[in-house]
């Protein structure tokens, strides 16, 4: 964020709060899931999360 000018933070902004509702889209927690449900929320959170960290990283070189 420190090497974007104003216009690309405020884009990057954008595209995070997109990707942070698909997310949560996607990976709904099923209140009636029981410990199994849990498990597979967190699952989803974090392959969604590693995809993006590799998205930002690989944006950086």
């Amino acid at each position: 964020m420190a090497k974007l000018d104003a216009k690309q933070k405020k884009e990057l902004r954008s595209v995070q709060r997109k990707w942070i509702k698909d997310r949560d889209a996607d990976c709904k927690l099923d209140p009636d899931g029981g410990q199994a449900a849990v498990l597979e929320n967190v699952s989803c959170l974090r392959e969604w999360t590693e995809k993006r960290a590799d998205e930002l990283a690989a944006m950086k070189n």
